[in-house]
């Protein structure tokens, strides 16, 4: 059951615009109620979706009384990988260090510098190759911002070879 649950998490990510408040400040002493709180929240929008959406979908859920006010925006990135020298080198070099494995785009529900970059005109992948044995017992979800954040050593070192062979063959 709870992998369903956390499958139902990564889909939510993948099939919404999401709002995590990640910096809280209130308070500073512990016997006097704070008269204002303030929460930083990590905001991201979906492909095709805008920083007014989300605004609307925060003030629908906060409610009234509550002022909002964005810091940093960036529309989601989207890179089409069909027809790109880039993609065909990703696939063949993974292809030849694991036979018979699919290489499918993906949608991370991340942040990357990747807005950035492509708001300037880069087509941008986020390849980042690791690979993680069936019997280790890791989660690819689990690895990156918890408690226990970690990769394989192993499986940063096949990465790593993987991504050289793709930069030397694109450059090539």
């Amino acid at each position: 059951m709870l992998a369903l649950v956390d499958a139902a998490r990564g889909f939510s990510a993948l099939l919404s615009n999401t709002a995590s408040a990640t910096v809280v400040r209130a308070g500073n002493k512990t016997n006097v109620i704070p008269g204002v709180a303030e929460f930083d929240i990590d905001g991201r929008t979906l492909p095709g979706q805008t920083e007014d959406d989300l605004l609307r979908e925060l003030r629908a859920v906060l409610g009234p009384g509550v002022e909002l006010e964005v810091i940093r925006s960036a529309s989601a990135t989207v890179t089409d990988p069909f027809e790109s020298p880039v993609y065909d080198a990703i696939k063949r070099q993974v292809e030849a260090r694991e036979p018979g494995a699919v290489v499918v785009p993906y949608m991370i529900p991340g942040f990357t510098d990747a807005k950035y970059f492509s708001e300037m005109g880069a087509r941008w992948y986020g390849f980042s190759p690791v690979k993680i044995e069936r019997d280790s017992g890791i989660k690819f979800a689990d690895m990156f911002h918890g408690n226990d954040e970690r990769v394989p050593v192993a499986g940063l070192v096949w990465g790593t070879e993987v991504l050289d062979a793709v930069v030397r063959e694109v450059c090539a």
